[in-house]
């Protein structure tokens, strides 16, 4: 069955607040794309800010994640406040 949103494995771990998952995605040659979008747009930071995950967010930014970066609804990351 296809993924009809378009997670990536980073999409997922961060949606599991799966932080060893994210660190290990995010820090090994694992051939991760940390900018990659869903369906709509959003990237793995998005989605860890939007569940108010500081931890989550603190880690995705120091790995490179764009913090500028725009959903398809033009949502800005840091639109929504922690």
């Amino acid at each position: 069955m296809p993924e009809v949103y378009g997670y990536s494995a980073l999409h997922n771990a961060v949606i599991a607040r799966d932080l060893k998952g994210v660190h290990a995605l995010t820090t090994t040659e694992t051939g991760c794309d940390i900018e990659s979008r869903d369906a709509m747009g959003f990237t793995a930071l998005h989605l860890a800010t939007l569940q108010g995950n500081k931890d989550l967010v603190q880690l995705l930014v120091q790995a490179g994640c764009d913090i500028n970066s725009r959903t398809k609804v033009s949502i800005k990351i840091f639109t929504k406040t922690l």
